[in-house]
């Protein structure tokens, strides 16, 4: 059986026989929309995800950023674990680019609960309008700060019901997100 690595996305390397299959043809500049990889790529997406469209990006690091830019307001309050990416690795990120106040969380196992997130919110100084309010929790599958852990299915329904009760917007970084899948489904 083939072991996968699922520390990271970046750990994934071509192989000499995948660039054989290459159409050199079809690699241009994303910027004017004429990369044809890039955009069959895209199609995918949002075909597998049923959305109208999707964008590529090429790091996790821009995705994470953007998405937290868009869902946020500088100031307010990011809760997520200490060793998920957007905090281990992106912290001063964050704070420079969308301003905001991260709420680190140190889990049992890795896996930001429910109940860690009401005691993230519930120890904090929250009886005046000068203090950050929640607005996001952001998770993260595999975890590579937990060696490639998988977060559980149940676990995130769970939080993405908090969320819609307290209008909390749920991020979740999937870090090379088919590897997690088979793995999820083809070891469990």
């Amino acid at each position: 059986m083939d072991l996968i690595d699922l520390r990271s996305d970046t750990l994934t390397r071509l192989q000499p026989k995948d660039l054989l299959n290459i159409n050199y043809d079809y690699i241009s500049d994303d910027c004017y929309d004429e990369d044809r990889y890039v955009k069959m790529l895209e199609f995918k997406i949002a075909d597998l995800f049923g959305k109208e469209s999707a964008l590529f990006m090429p790091s996790g690091t821009m995705s994470n950023q953007i998405g937290l830019n868009v869902l946020s307001n500088p100031g307010d309050e990011l809760i997520t674990e200490a060793g998920y990416h957007v905090c281990f690795f992106e912290s001063s990120q964050t704070s420079a680019l969308s301003g905001l106040v991260i709420n680190n969380v140190r889990s049992k196992h890795g896996i930001l609960t429910t109940e860690d997130v009401l005691n993230a919110i519930n120890n904090k100084a929250r009886w005046s309008d000068l203090y950050a309010t929640p607005k996001i929790i952001s998770i993260e599958s595999s975890i590579n700060t937990y060696g490639g852990l998988v977060f559980p299915l149940d676990e995130i329904c769970h939080l993405k019901m908090l969320c819609n009760k307290k209008k909390y917007a749920l991020i979740f970084r999937w870090c090379s997100g088919f590897e997690c899948v088979y793995r999820y489904w083809y070891f469990t």
